[in-house]
């Protein structure tokens, strides 16, 4: 454990120390990414590795094989998907990742597993997201209750008896409609 806790901090050192590895002539036009591609010309100063011209990527920039994959912890992110998938997890040396298809019924389940078994999660703040999904519980509790006050309000209205001018005007709306349907 000790070994991986050294081997992290040299990462980090490394990592600080690392170049900006980026394209070639890449400042030089507008419209090209900031971003690493290999040098290819035939005369080409950096593909050549001369003094002077941008550091191309090297072995010898890469993290130690022991540490590949691993976040700043020194644990390895695992992707799971459902309450099976957690159970395997060892949560001395692996984190989870809560697969983004999971919907929230599941994802509250697992959890709240997960804070029982001591599983770290790394791709949600568990407390916001309780915090969030409880407040959306709530919203949608008052607006269910608002509609059913709506509809109650609704049926305890009486129909007033309509006077014989209005019932013939609804009567003639209704065969309008019934004739621009025919036709």
């Amino acid at each position: 454990m000790n070994d991986i806790k050294k081997l992290l901090e040299l990462k980090i050192m490394k990592k600080r120390k690392n170049p900006n590895f980026l394209r070639q002539d890449g400042h030089k036009k507008k419209r090209l990414e900031q971003k690493w591609r290999a040098p290819k010309g035939l005369h080409s100063k950096m593909r050549l590795g001369l003094r002077g011209y941008r550091v191309k990527i090297d072995d010898g920039y890469r993290t130690p094989v022991v540490l590949r994959g691993m976040n700043r912890q020194g644990m390895l992110p695992v992707r799971v998907c459902n309450l099976d998938d957690l159970q395997k997890i060892n949560p001395k040396s692996e984190t989870a990742i809560i697969a983004n298809t999971v919907g929230n019924k599941k994802r509250i389940a697992m959890i709240e597993e997960a804070k029982k078994k001591g599983i770290s999660i790394m791709n949600i703040k568990v407390d916001k997201f309780m915090e969030k999904i409880k407040q959306e519980k709530d919203a949608k509790k008052a607006q269910q209750k608002q509609v059913k006050e709506e509809k109650i309000e609704n049926k305890e209205v009486p129909k007033e008896e309509l006077s014989q001018e209005e019932k013939k005007k609804q009567e003639n709306k209704e065969k309008e409609k019934v004739m621009t349907k025919r036709m």
